[in-house]
């Protein structure tokens, strides 16, 4: 299970890294990550500010809100 959860965690700081390679500063912008797999991943493995990444499960609410 160790491995599997270091591959994980490997794996959301490339996300990471590839956001900020396109410009993107966690200081400056807010991160809306959008259901789906990354986003399950993102939340329960990654590393991150959890006051600058929403994390949205429910895409009708996110639609309905905006």
């Amino acid at each position: 299970m160790a491995v599997i959860r270091k591959a994980a965690s490997d794996y959301t700081r490339e996300i990471f890294h590839k956001l900020r390679e396109r410009e993107y500063n966690p200081e400056l912008m807010r991160l809306y990550v959008v259901v789906g797999g990354g986003c399950c991943m993102i939340q329960n493995f990654g590393e991150y500010d959890k006051d600058r990444v929403t994390i949205v499960r429910d895409i009708f609410d996110f639609a309905n809100s905006s």
